[in-house]
């Protein structure tokens, strides 16, 4: 029987912009934003919802509070970390390439603002977890 390849979108936690608004960065330092409490409790909650999964990839993209929420799920599930910088801009590419490297289903934390391209969730909440299941056969514009 072959594995389904699919994709659990995971919305990274609850971010605190309060240690790089507080020190005036502009622009790409909101990427070092951590994770606050209860977007660690996301992580957390997001790792138990994603233990029966099956998945045995784990991919991010390289935001902090991204990292952070992948750190958990990771440790929890026993899954190493693959950072993604094209799970941004070009998130399809980067999805199929690591599916076809896993060979099966795979878990890839990110933003809202891909979250909803992919599946049309436009507000997903912090922490979430979204089953997607890629067009293998579709190609990148």
């Amino acid at each position: 029987m072959t594995r389904m390849n699919h994709v659990h979108l995971v919305r990274h936690g609850e971010a605190d912009f309060g240690p790089v608004n507080d020190r005036g960065w502009p622009g790409l330092a909101s990427e070092l934003a951590p994770l606050t409490p209860a977007g660690m409790a996301q992580a957390v909650a997001a790792a138990d919802e994603l233990a029966g999964a099956g998945a045995s990839y784990l991919v991010c993209s390289p935001a902090t509070r991204a990292l952070q929420t992948a750190a958990v799920i990771g440790h929890r599930l026993a899954l190493g970390l693959h950072v993604e910088f094209e799970l941004r801009q070009r998130a399809l590419a980067a999805l199929r390439r690591h599916l076809a490297d896993a060979g099966g289903p795979i878990i890839a934390v990110s933003h809202a603002v891909v979250i909803g391209s992919l599946t049309g969730d436009l507000d997903p909440p912090p922490g979430s977890v979204h089953r997607y299941l890629p067009d293998l056969a579709a190609h990148d514009a």
